[in-house]
């Protein structure tokens, strides 16, 4: 009984941290000026970036 219980809040708290990540968009996390190998680029909060182009950031 003890293992039945343990499986099912296993997956209880798998299913929290599924639905969690999913709210969350990983695009947002960088939303704004970015650096990385290449040089400083801006991330637009829909998770889009210019490339070939200006800009008007506030």
């Amino acid at each position: 009984m003890k293992n039945l219980v343990k499986k099912i809040c296993a997956a209880l708290l798998s299913s929290a941290v599924v639905m969690t990540a999913a709210a969350f968009p990983a695009s947002a996390a960088n939303t704004g000026w970015n650096l990385d190998s290449t040089g400083w680029w801006y991330q637009n909060p829909n998770g889009s970036y210019e490339r070939d182009g200006w800009a008007m950031i506030s």
